[in-house]
């Protein structure tokens, strides 16, 4: 659901473009729809991958936040340093902020750990609060990053 107005405002909610061409009775007033919307969507954006390079979209700020830069640069084979794992956590909270227009960006918080099961692969935990009128509802989701096949699933979703 996309806000309509000033960019920050939860005036009025809308679907997301994709929401509204797949599902086009989705209902407006269930905080749970809205809730596995947003987690889809994160789901999405972490299944993406950025075309060109987000260092070289840096060269053009306004190129850098459209729909070529959604998505994350590829991790794929890339070692779980703790500088790249600081960084992975910094993108997808930028991706967050960027991407997903239903979500408080002041409220993002996104967390790494590493875990022990097979090889390279990290635990994201992503707090926010959904920001869209009328709801005004923290959020919690988990997500498992796979470093070897560079795929994300959703593990669980808290409150």
């Amino acid at each position: 659901m996309a806000k309509q107005g000033t960019p920050g405002s939860s005036d009025v909610v809308l679907p997301l473009l994709f929401e509204r061409l797949t599902e086009p009775e989705m209902p407006r007033d269930d905080v749970g729809a809205l809730r596995q919307a947003v987690r889809d969507n994160l789901r999405l954006l972490l299944n993406s991958r950025s075309r060109p390079e987000a260092q070289d979209l840096n060269l053009d700020p306004e190129a850098r936040y459209s729909t070529l830069g959604m998505g994350l640069s590829d991790y794929c084979g890339v070692g779980q340093t703790d500088e790249r794992i600081d960084q992975l956590q910094e993108e997808i909270r930028q991706q967050i902020i960027h991407f997903e227009p239903r979500i408080d960006p002041k409220s993002v918080a996104v967390s790494c750990q590493r875990q022990s099961r097979g090889n390279g692969s990290l635990r994201i935990r992503i707090d926010c609060r959904l920001n869209v009128n009328p709801f005004s509802k923290e959020m919690e989701c988990y997500f498992y990053l796979d470093f070897e096949t560079g795929l994300s699933m959703n593990l669980t979703a808290g409150a």
